[in-house]
């Protein structure tokens, strides 16, 4: 049973975390609140019953516990201590020691994830059960300061059906995808008593974000990447079994580890260990490296999580693109920022200086590019593209302004 809030005395504590709300928004601040609470006897000030409407629209405002009131705190039972809260529903939560509202089992109700540039409020999420505790609801709540200080929500949401997942609008109606149909998911979604929500995609890839702000992808082919709640990557690895571990202080790379080994950090930023330099590592847990070829000249390698990977010589002026398999896919030369020639299976490209055009034979190309991935895109004279990716696949498309998925999700990735 939770206590009243009778009248009695002030409490500048209960004042001040009212102050602070709008400046802490997170699971932190849930569980402040809950100390707040205890130390002031369940609420038993004067101060906390006047505050009490307060902390909780100024926690609202700020995107926590959109959808329950704190009522008061349990006495007895297994959540003795805990903060006891209603929703519009009438449902029955508790703010548990991690700052999440679960159910009278345990069970996950609410969580508020770590804030991010895009939603500097953090996203909260809302999970339903059915009669035998099986998870068969889940809404996302992104929070986002708007005009005049005002915070705008945007909700999505899913019901688990027979035939998997489908999204919903607020009115529980089907959303419909750019093909006019239901928009469905066949991921399998669940959510652990840490509050970390864990979905595994039908190409057997799984991905785990915790309340922190963390997280961690990996994908059937045993690559993986975990990132921080800053969203720095913080450990990578590749289908080869090349590891990557990097430590941070105040958000600045200071340490980085090739397959276990301390690299030593150099001037410029750049780390080194045994004639390999590390340069970057981008946020799909792609790595630059460089060295140095016997004559002296440098040579830099890109590789991509599934890897295969992207060779520069500097040497001959040459790049190479290998597949997984170390099997060579394609090789080209550039030259006053453009491909000079490039040879595939299909045949070899020559760039043509008087018209600006590539020539395969009796074929005929606008244009060839390639990007850091290793992705090589041929544009031909009716405006069609090609896509050469370093996996050694190809895809086609036919309006050259719309870029294909595998420039969007990066070579490796699965298309979700």
């Amino acid at each position: 049973m939770a206590t009243e809030n009778p009248n009695t005395d002030d409490s500048t504590q209960v004042k001040k975390a009212v102050e602070d709300i709008n400046s802490r928004t997170s699971q932190a601040l849930l569980r402040d609140v809950g100390e707040i609470y205890r130390q002031d006897g369940g609420g038993k000030s004067a101060a906390w019953t006047a505050d009490q409407a307060k902390l909780n629209a100024a926690m609202q405002a700020a995107g926590l516990l959109p959808d329950f009131q704190i009522t008061g705190v349990e006495e007895s039972g297994k959540h003795m201590g805990q903060i006891a809260v209603q929703g519009k529903d009438g449902q029955k939560g508790y703010i548990n020691e991690k700052g999440i509202v679960v159910n009278d089992d345990g069970r996950v109700l609410e969580a508020t994830y770590q804030s991010t540039p895009d939603h500097p409020q953090g996203t909260t999420q809302k999970y339903t059960y059915n009669d035998r505790g099986e998870l068969i609801g889940v809404s996302m709540i992104q929070s986002a300061p708007g005009k005049d200080g005002a915070v705008t929500q945007q909700t999505t949401n899913w019901q688990k059906q027979n035939d998997g997942w489908h999204q919903v609008n607020d009115k529980g109606e089907p959303v419909l995808g750019a093909d006019g149909k239901p928009v469905i998911s066949q991921a399998t979604v669940s959510v652990g008593a840490d509050g970390a929500y864990t979905i595994k995609n039908t190409d057997g890839s799984t991905e785990t974000y915790s309340l922190d702000g963390s997280s961690k992808v990996q994908k059937a082919d045993g690559s993986y990447i975990t990132k921080n709640g800053h969203g720095y990557v913080t450990e990578c690895g590749s289908a080869d079994g090349a590891k990557w571990e990097f430590t941070y202080t105040n958000d600045k790379l200071t340490g980085v580890k090739m397959n276990g080994t301390e690299m030593k950090q150099n001037p410029d930023g750049s780390f080194s260990s045994n004639g390999i330099t590390f340069n970057s590592v981008d946020q799909y847990g792609g790595v630059d490296t460089s060295g140095l070829n016997p004559d002296g000249t440098k040579y830099h390698i890109y590789q991509n999580p599934d890897g295969s990977r992207k060779y520069f010589d500097e040497s001959s002026g040459s790049t190479s693109l290998y597949d997984k398999n170390n099997q060579l896919i394609a090789q080209f030369t550039s030259k006053d920022g453009h491909i000079e020639t490039l040879h595939t299976s299909q045949g070899t490209w020559t760039y043509d200086k008087q018209n600006g055009h590539y020539h395969n034979g009796a074929l005929e190309a606008k244009n060839i590019t390639s990007d850091q991935w290793g992705n090589i895109s041929i544009t031909y004279m009716d405006g069609h593209t090609t896509y050469i990716h370093p996996s050694g696949n190809q895809t086609s498309v036919a309006n050259p302004f719309a870029p294909p998925p595998a420039q969007q999700q990066r070579p490796g990735s699965s298309d979700k």
